[in-house]
């Protein structure tokens, strides 16, 4: 599946090339930035000075700079993504891969718990959790999200699985004494390494949505800057109201464009990847 010509056809596809271009500058961008900006918790002007030659973006409330806490909060929001991403996904293939392939009693475990996970209102239960939480780390925030965030992955995951174990090479493998853990390491997960580089890609722009939205609430991290953080700061001093566009659309325009970008590109991906829409 990740063979030359898959990734032939992946770097022709346009909305792939797009998104992923997108999200380059913005990693660039979250990367550097902080390098070459003020510091972000100090006080360097008056309150909601506009843009001008001295604050590229203007300052806050605080007469912090905007564009260093800009800067400061895409690197936060991206940190956040991949690792709450990375763990949703972990644990999306230990729920969703583990027990389809072994079968029996076990699959009907994780398969009733990841029922239980997918209807359950994920939404208000981190609220819940972030407010029971007064200080919260950007560790714990990410786990938060990633723990509530895997079912839907692990349901995608585990209709692969059972797909890919009826396959006649699985069942070479089985013939010719290969152990049960080999065969699954060997020959199944390396057939879903297009699938879970896909659904990977959506839950990193998952996890960014959900961090922003739970900051947005006031209930994100407690001791960083971030895209949702910078917005809920700006709708608590009534920035919308004032015409301080400086304060709220800069990270609005930012924030958004990596989730349009992130789905984009899993759109992108699907295409490729998926059989079905490939032919199409």
């Amino acid at each position: 599946m990740w063979g030359r010509k898959m990734w032939e056809l992946l770097l022709r596809n346009k909305k792939f090339k797009i998104s992923l271009g997108v999200i380059i500058s913005i990693v660039v961008f979250a990367l550097i930035g902080p390098m070459v900006a003020r510091d972000p918790t100090r006080r360097y002007g008056l309150p909601y000075q506009p843009p001008s030659s001295e604050f590229i973006l203007g300052t806050d409330k605080l007469g912090e700079d905007m564009f260093a806490r800009l800067c400061v909060g895409t690197r936060t929001s991206m940190m956040l993504g991949v690792f709450a991403g990375t763990i949703s996904m972990l644990l999306a293939i230990l729920f969703g891969g583990l027990g389809p392939y072994r079968g029996g009693l076990m699959d009907t475990c994780c398969n009733f718990f990841t029922n239980i996970m997918l209807v359950f209102p994920m939404i208000p239960l981190l609220v819940i959790l972030s407010a029971w939480i007064e200080q919260r780390s950007l560790l714990l925030v990410g786990l938060l999200i990633s723990v509530t965030g895997w079912p839907w992955a692990a349901r995608a995951a585990r209709a692969q699985i059972l797909s890919l174990k009826e396959r006649e090479f699985v069942n070479l493998a089985r013939i010719s004494g290969m152990k049960a853990r080999t065969v699954l390491i060997r020959e199944i997960f390396p057939n879903l390494l297009a699938y879970i580089a896909t659904l990977f890609v959506y839950a990193v722009g998952g996890a960014i949505m959900a961090e922003a939205g739970i900051s947005m609430l006031g209930l994100g991290p407690t001791d960083v800057v971030s895209l949702g953080n910078l917005l809920y700061w700006a709708l608590l001093n009534e920035t919308f109201r004032l015409v301080y566009w400086w304060a709220y659309l800069p990270s609005g325009v930012i924030l958004t464009a990596l989730m349009v970008a992130a789905f984009t590109m899993h759109a992108g991906m699907d295409e490729v990847f998926n059989p079905r829409l490939r032919r199409m």
